[in-house]
């Protein structure tokens, strides 16, 4: 069921797509997590569909609005943290989920609060974004710039190379990606082995890190 009030309000918003983020991190907040993250993902997202199929039936030009937003996008939301020696980490593939389930371990970490989303270049996919924002065919084949220094990490293995504290830092972490990848129906990989691991090398990294500000 959408409540009435916030769709009162989403129709009054200057942007919307800013009430509809705030309506999908809402969906996967939760004060404990459960045991079985499997039948937990699949009650949110089942949640979050109802809520697309809401917004698909009464929002005739929402995803106009999305193209329109991805199709003029030039990365200027990853650049404009690029300041000083900050830290700017892309992790493949986070998505609200794992954004909002892992501010429970990291609480004073900046998940882009100032600019909770963006609407990534399109087709939003790992090529189109690494052509974006590095002008390679993948974020394996980055390097360094004048603008910034720039670190691909694949995995936990990766979370040893040289940071330079001294200008700002792009990092490409592969996870929860990676990871994902590895999710199957008979559930070998796990979500909650997805969080977990994605929560280890993301706290690695912070660890390394303390004192700068980091953006993920």
């Amino acid at each position: 069921m959408v409540d009435a009030r916030w769709v009162q309000e989403l129709v009054n918003m200057d942007d919307p797509l800013h009430g509809i983020w705030q309506a999908m991190v809402r969906i996967w907040e939760t004060e404990n997590l459960p045991d079985e993250m499997k039948a937990f993902y699949d009650g949110r997202e089942e949640r979050l569909h109802r809520l697309e199929r809401f917004l698909a039936d009464t929002f005739s030009d929402l995803y106009d609005r999305l193209l329109e937003q991805a199709t003029a996008q030039d990365g200027d939301y990853v650049w404009r943290w690029l300041q000083g020696n900050n830290v700017v980490i892309i992790a493949d593939s986070l998505s609200v989920r794992e954004a909002t389930l892992l501010r429970r371990w990291f609480p004073d970490l900046d998940f882009a609060a100032k600019q909770p989303f963006a609407v990534a270049p399109f087709p939003t996919i790992t090529e189109s974004l690494s052509k974006k924002l590095l002008r390679v065919n993948a974020p394996a084949s980055g390097r360094d710039t004048v603008e910034f220094a720039y670190r691909y990490i694949a995995g936990p293995s990766a979370t040893n190379q040289q940071l330079p504290s001294d200008r700002p830092v792009v990092l490409w972490l592969r996870l929860p990606d990676a990871e994902l990848e590895q999710v199957t129906e008979a559930q070998t990989t796990k979500m909650a082995d997805v969080l977990e691991r994605t929560r280890e090398v993301l706290g690695e990294l912070l660890k390394r890190l303390r004192g700068r500000k980091v953006i993920v």
